[in-house]
């Protein structure tokens, strides 16, 4: 790698010339990416100081090129023009045409005629995902066909829920060694949700909270257009009473609320692609305020998919209406101030994906719980959204992390409340029997140490879901990248967390 340098390499070129150096080191025009190059020095002291002295004070002049290439002399006019514009640009161009199909959508639900209406919505939603997904869509395909055999199969009904979860298990892990790494990540968040509403059906169907579900009304709920691309999970009966509310031409609310859902998602996408870099510029602050500006980059990008998921189920007509057709309530996809100002990691764990929760919820936490306990429940709860977003050490390794932070929280913070008779579990008390209420100095004291322990675990966490690594986010991330990560960081997060368990177990 190190031959593209035209320099006297010196005696000692062991730990250059043996270094793994990833295939993306090389930009396009196949010179060495200086940002690429920049962001491995740094997580590697020993390589930085042969490189510093192997190349003396022009590698060093090289070394600070690269830094200003990643952001650090950039003005807002430079970001303007060439972060903000050219982001939203892409955006919209992807976007816009989802949102006319969501709208026709929207036109096509007032139709009266059920056979008109819900054909005319699964084709739409076909064509939204072809218009996303080209013929990747087509792996959807088998696993879609064989659910709906099974949810319409009457024998099967008492067990359906469970054939459901199994298909759906076999199918992620079978596409995660069959299908091209590029192509399923591609897909991978429609599958998700497909898989979320296929499961979610075959219980409901199962334990009789769904009496039935025809084969027409069933295949427009799996394909409708507001769903289909970003989410949310919507049950099946909401669906249904959603596109059969007799509504009004035009609502004001309806188009405040679009408006809101969509202006917030520009918001968050250009915090996420431009400002978060802009504001924290790499390789000036440190390592723990560059590990939050990526961590936070990562969480805006997700709450930009959670606020064009509200758009676009809204746009397509699916909510609740009252008596004379307005709307009166929605779906809320995320809470992103109880993420970024978290009371406590179960808060986060809540508010990051609020329809997904409710799913884990009832029917992952609630009937694995009586059969297994509480932690069991819990882990098992972590791991089944794990296996939904597909075979990923990466996120398996942050969500099975989250998950154990969670509970060791959670049940510290119980023994502390009840011990001081603070107001401090990691939810907010209503009505509780504490003598110190939420207000007193002692709660809010405690209350905001457990914020700040949060936002720094956070920080861990997240750390690892830049886009430092050329197709990361084509292909998903490596274990290797993962452990690189939190290695440079010392792992602290989970020490932290270890010492956290062992108080815990010491006052318990």
């Amino acid at each position: 790698m190190m031959d593209d340098f035209d320099y006297d390499y010196g005696p000692d070129m062991d730990l250059i010339d043996n270094y793994p150096w990833p295939d993306d080191i090389y930009d396009d025009t196949g010179e060495i990416d200086m940002s690429k190059l920049i962001e491995i020095l740094e997580e590697e002291p020993e390589l930085m100081e042969q490189f510093r002295s192997l190349y003396g004070e022009e590698g060093i002049a090289y070394a600070d090129e690269a830094r200003a290439m990643i952001g650090g002399e950039q003005t807002i006019e430079a970001l303007y023009n060439n972060c903000i514009i050219p982001n939203l640009t892409s955006a919209m161009e992807n976007v816009v045409p989802l949102l006319v199909i969501c709208l026709l959508c929207s036109i096509v639900a007032r139709c009266q005629n059920r056979y008109v209406k819900h054909s005319l919505s699964a084709a739409l939603g076909v064509y939204a995902l072809y218009w996303f997904f080209t013929w990747n869509s087509l792996i959807l395909v088998p696993y879609g066909l064989l659910a709906c055999v099974l949810l319409q199969y009457k024998r099967l009904r008492n067990r359906v829920g469970a054939l459901l979860s199994s298909l759906t298990l076999i199918f992620v892990i079978a596409c995660e060694f069959i299908i091209p790494a590029e192509n399923w990540h591609n897909v991978r968040g429609a599958q998700m949700v497909l898989s979320m509403k296929v499961i979610s059906l075959g219980f409901d169907l199962a334990n009789e909270s769904v009496k039935s579900a025809p084969l027409l009304e069933m295949i427009s709920y799996l394909l409708h257009p507001g769903s289909v691309i970003f989410g949310p999970w919507i049950s099946y009966q909401y669906y249904v009473n959603g596109v059969s509310y007799k509504r009004q031409w035009f609502d004001w609310r309806w188009l405040c609320y679009i408006i809101k859902s969509f202006s917030l998602a520009v918001i968050y996408l250009t915090w996420s692609s431009c400002l978060s870099s802009f504001l924290i510029q790499p390789a000036t602050w440190g390592r723990w305020p560059d590990a939050y500006r990526d961590a936070q980059s990562f969480r805006m990008s997700h709450y930009f998919v959670c606020s064009l998921a509200e758009a676009t189920l809204l746009l397509s007509g699916v909510g609740e209406y009252n008596g004379d057709g307005e709307l009166s309530n929605h779906v809320q996809v995320s809470e992103p101030l109880n993420i970024e100002l978290p009371r406590s990691l179960v808060e986060v764990v809540t508010s990051w994906n609020l329809p997904m929760h409710k799913w884990l919820r009832n029917y992952v936490f609630r009937i694995a719980r009586p059969k297994y306990g509480a932690f069991s429940a819990i882990l098992l709860t972590y791991a089944s959204s794990s296996l939904l977003h597909g075979l990923n050490f990466q996120l398996a390794a942050v969500l099975l992390s989250l998950g154990i932070y969670s509970y060791i929280e959670h049940s510290l913070r119980q023994i502390l409340a009840k011990a001081l008779s603070l107001c401090i579990e990691s939810k907010q008390c209503d009505q509780c029997s504490h003598k110190y209420k939420r207000f007193h100095i002692g709660s809010i004291v405690v209350n905001i140490l457990f914020t700040c322990v949060a936002m720094y675990h956070l920080a861990y966490l997240g750390v690892m879901f830049d886009t430092s690594e050329s197709g990361g986010q084509e292909k998903g991330y490596s274990m290797v990248h993962t452990l690189r990560k939190w290695r440079k960081l010392g792992y602290a997060s989970h020490i932290f967390a270890l010492c956290t368990y062992a108080f815990y177990w010491l006052v318990k």
